[in-house]
């Protein structure tokens, strides 16, 4: 595995993964609805989750706050509870060299926003800080840099903004652990790096509140920070990085753990690896227990590891877990790949995509294209399943398709 060479165009189901990074609401926003004040979202009322809000995939692919959702592509989006679109922006530092925009968003707790973005120059990342409405307060350009230099936005306790992700210098440098530190007003105060000469990826993130930055990393580095690995290879390895930049402790890991992020719920870590065993730390990096959830051949995963529940997809289960690995709820699932979930008073819902079938490929592409759709269920707090929504997601490039297009020879 010198490589993590990932080719696959399967759907927006890879979108809706990535986009957990900023899927964290909450409770302080400002609490100001933009559509009448009586109505409020329902798991029992289906109606609520049509338009845009099933169109544009916001419970897959945008960020949830109070009032709405903010979603960033080829622009910054804010669309209201019932999905209708109350403001649109784009900035003058958005990349022009692609036709849109990977953003990452975390809304904070006075109804401002901090997102990344690609920015120009090519290659190049930008930080920015918007208010409410979408106008701009900063922006810090963080360099020109290969990989994912800004993967998660968390704020401290203190209000300072840090971000982490895992980036290369250029030319051709490997990826690093990359730490920016900056002050609520966008002054940058500190950044920090960690590797060795190989490379050393970031995979999964989360911000403890008063410890600081836990982090799964992938490490093929025989040396430097982690020096985990002895033969090139990828070795997984955990550790926490203090709100100051410095690394408290870190752990090496004899398991390999999927590319999916970590979970933190009930005050401890909770790590999945690829022959489906669930592993449990405490917030010093003690290992307190390890438990299979399934066969090695079943496919299982985190179900939305925003939502502060330990929720795992298991083969066609949802199963919802207690502090004791033991287990609350479990549905049966027939959506496909679960990766949302929306919790509301009386109920909740599971956003998920469902692959239809196999479409005929064009021989120049490696990999297969599939039909696919955005499928959201609707369920009472039991654990009933009240509605289900479906809407097509098949790729776009499908639709595009044109033999005799010169571009497709």
């Amino acid at each position: 595995m010198k490589k993590l060479l990932i080719a696959a165009l399967i759907v927006a189901a890879s979108c809706a993964l990535l986009a957990a990074c900023s899927y964290r609401s909450t409770s302080n926003v400002d609490k100001t609805l933009l559509i009448p004040k009586k109505v409020k979202q329902s798991a029992a009322m289906p109606e609520l989750f049509t338009g845009n809000i099933l169109t544009k995939q916001l419970l897959l692919k945008a960020t949830k706050i109070s009032d709405g959702y903010l979603l960033g592509d080829n622009a910054i989006e804010k669309y209201d509870l019932s999905g209708k679109l109350v403001w649109r922006k784009t900035y003058p530092f958005f990349s022009k060299q692609s036709p849109s925009v990977d953003v990452c968003i975390s809304p904070l707790p006075d109804g401002s926003f901090v997102f990344s973005c690609c920015a120009e120059p090519e290659h190049s990342t930008v930080l920015a800080q918007c208010d409410r409405n979408g106008e701009l307060l900063w922006e810090h350009v963080m360099g020109e840099f290969s990989g994912d230099i800004v993967k998660y936005i968390f704020q401290t306790g203190s209000g300072d903004i840090l971000t982490i992700g895992s980036a290369g210098e250029l030319p051709g440098g490997p990826d690093h652990l990359r730490l920016f530190l900056f002050s609520q007003n966008g002054e940058l105060i500190k950044t920090a790096q960690y590797g060795g000469s190989d490379f050393d990826q970031l995979w999964g993130a989360d911000y403890l509140k008063g410890v600081g930055v836990v982090a799964n990393v992938l490490t093929q580095s025989k040396d430097g920070t982690f020096s985990a690995s002895t033969d090139g290879y990828g070795v997984n390895v955990l550790t926490l990085i203090n709100d100051d930049l410095s690394i408290t402790w870190k752990k090496t890991l004899s398991a390999f753990i999927t590319s999916a992020p970590l979970l933190t719920t009930h005050n401890a870590i909770y790590l999945l690896d690829s022959e489906n065993k669930l592993y449990k730390y405490d917030y010093s990096g003690t290992a307190i227990s390890e438990e299979r959830l399934a066969a090695k051949t079943v496919s299982v995963h985190f179900v939305d590891c925003s939502s502060k529940r330990l929720v795992v997809g298991i083969g066609n289960n949802i199963m919802f877990y207690n502090n004791d690995l033991e287990v609350e709820q479990k549905i049966a699932f027939n959506g496909g790949d679960a990766s949302r979930i929306l919790q509301l008073d009386d109920g909740f819902v599971i956003a998920s995509t469902r692959i239809t079938g196999e479409l005929p490929t064009p021989p120049q592409v490696s990999a297969i294209w599939y039909s696919s759709e955005v499928v959201y269920s609707g369920y009472s707090q039991d654990g009933v399943q009240l509605w289900r929504k479906s809407y097509d997601s098949t790729p776009q490039a499908y639709y595009d398709y044109d033999p005799d297009d010169p571009k497709w020879k």
